[in-house]
């Protein structure tokens, strides 16, 4: 009986351990955070919405709340890059008391003026 408490405890530590990382900043070209209260580029184009958030019920306890906030960014920036966006448009901050959740919009913003 022992045994099977034993390997229930470290089954439960290893899959606790593997939920509290956060998202790893994206490798590859940068993205550009804009937020709601900025103007964006008549040179943008919108390719699709994306959401970005970090934490569960269980790890927010034990991940200080910039580090949740920064993975859901990462997030954010990796949804857009696999849109083939440069420029997340941050349009909503979604109030949680487990986690952090953004909700914006991907876009491409050409530098070029001739388009």
């Amino acid at each position: 009986m022992i045994k099977i408490n034993s390997t229930l405890l470290s089954i439960l530590v290893i899959c606790f351990l593997a939920g509290c990382t956060i998202a790893n900043a994206p490798t590859g070209p940068s993205v550009s955070i804009v937020f709601d209260n900025q103007q964006l580029s008549k040179n943008c184009k919108k390719l699709g919405d994306v959401i970005g958030s970090q934490g569960t019920i269980i790890n927010y306890w034990f991940i200080p709340e910039p580090s949740l906030l920064q993975g859901a960014i990462n997030t954010l920036k990796q949804q857009t890059m696999s849109l083939g966006g440069n420029t997340a448009y941050l349009r909503k901050n979604i109030d949680s008391n487990t986690s952090i959740t953004l909700l914006g919009e991907a876009y491409f913003c050409s530098t070029s003026t001739n388009h």
